[in-house]
């Protein structure tokens, strides 16, 4: 593994941010009450410097197509058949360690276009606003699905005047209110191979009839969570966090049921090897090695099957899923044998990983094939407190060739 070799042309935002855990500070019984204030700042870096902090293998480079101010708190973005890319923009998600004002209907969706050809989007629009929490997301013509937390409910948004700020919503499927834990929502769609929008933890798939109308159709339970994608051959891949397991019920498309197979991954494939050592894990000392690295799969997410055509070709078909805890992005190599779909990390015998970083503010949490070839990286690059601004890149995984 080697640093990072990177082209940089982004807009640079610096703010500190207050890590809970970097640091095990002696504290007496006469300790003041703000002593948790006296914690040591951790520097939220600039895009390029962040950057620098990451291993990956050769022939790649990381470029920062749009950052702060134009989006903030990203967590998925979709392309329309034009190229334009639309973020969902989860504003209020965690602004501090209790959530105030998160189920606020801040939100929203915004699109940006590259009107010059420079791979940096320079055009900017607010597509839907005073959303709560989107979580899904669908550009089908002129048209936009979006879904929101706590609702099963699904909206097609239309520009009706091309200004890239939808002017009329439309309620497509009404599928009534959701509560619960919001990271156990749905989260898509995926318009896949067979016709199919497929989601995150929906028993049903949907389908767009003869008129246009929503057609619901129950499927098994697929044990998705965050993040959704599909391969060559149609089959919606799933990962799964709350379990610890990552891609979970891939041997055939979820369609047919759900079966494990013995041996299906190959190694230690849940064993990841993180270089950030941050011990901010929510399952406790199990869960880290000595050194304070991120020891198995704890918050995988926002997966990709990579299709695209200029990145090394070894990569395409690769299974890629971020584990933001770890600050690092798992690349799965997938093969068949008798049958039998296995999954490796190809970079195991190394004790590596696809991408990682020691920003402990790296926080890689979806990832799509762009319209482009490359590969788009989500990163909401936050902690749960924060003091002063926080930044919040897409970057680009392009070739060196």
């Amino acid at each position: 593994m080697k640093p990072l070799q990177n082209c940089i042309r982004v807009l640079s935002v610096a703010a500190f941010v207050s890590l809970v855990g970097c640091s095990k500070p002696e504290v007496t019984p006469e300790a003041s009450a703000d002593a948790a204030t006296e914690l040591p700042l951790v520097k939220a870096l600039s895009p390029a410097d962040s950057i620098a902090t990451m291993q990956m293998p050769a022939g790649y480079r990381l470029e920062p197509v749009l950052t702060e101010p134009d989006i903030a708190e990203p967590v998925m973005v979709a392309f329309d058949g034009n190229g334009r890319m639309y973020v969902a923009e989860m504003r209020t998600y965690m602004q501090d360690a209790d959530a105030k004002g998160e189920q606020e209907p801040f939100s929203r969706v915004s699109r940006h276009e590259d009107t010059d050809g420079d791979g940096v989007y320079d055009k900017h629009t607010v597509f839907a606003d005073k959303l709560l929490l989107p979580r899904i997301l669908l550009p089908l013509d002129d048209r936009i699905i979006i879904g929101e937390t706590n609702t099963n409910d699904l909206h097609i948004y239309r520009d009706k005047d091309g200004d890239g700020v939808s002017d009329e919503r439309t309620l497509w499927f009404a599928g009534g209110p959701r509560g619960g834990n919001m990271e156990h929502q749905p989260n898509g769609l995926v318009w896949a191979l067979d016709n199919g929008l497929y989601s995150t933890y929906y028993d049903y798939r949907l389908r767009v009839g003869a008129d246009g109308k929503a057609i619901k159709e129950p499927i098994p339970v697929n044990g998705g969570q965050w993040g959704l994608t599909q391969d060559d051959w149609g089959k919606v891949w799933f990962v799964n966090a709350g379990n610890e397991t990552g891609p979970v019920h891939f041997q055939q498309h979820i369609i047919y049921g759900q079966f494990d197979a013995p041996d299906e991954l190959i190694g230690e494939y849940r064993t990841v090897w993180p270089i950030a050592r941050v011990p901010d894990v929510q399952g406790g000392p199990g869960q880290l090695r000595p050194d304070n690295t991120l020891n198995h799969f704890t918050a995988t997410s926002g997966q990709d099957i990579f299709r695209g055509d200029r990145l090394p070709e070894d990569l395409r078909g690769s299974l890629l899923f971020a584990e933001p805890v770890g600050r690092l992005i798992r690349r799965t190599s997938i093969t068949v044998e008798d049958g039998i779909t296995r999954l490796a990390n190809p970079y195991e015998k190394e004790h590596g990983e696809f991408i990682r970083a020691t920003d402990p503010l790296f926080r890689p949490v979806n990832m799509i094939t762009a319209p482009d070839g490359t590969l788009y990286i989500v990163d909401m690059y936050s902690s749960s407190r924060v003091n002063g601004r926080r930044r919040a890149p897409i970057y680009a995984s392009r070739s060196m060739r």
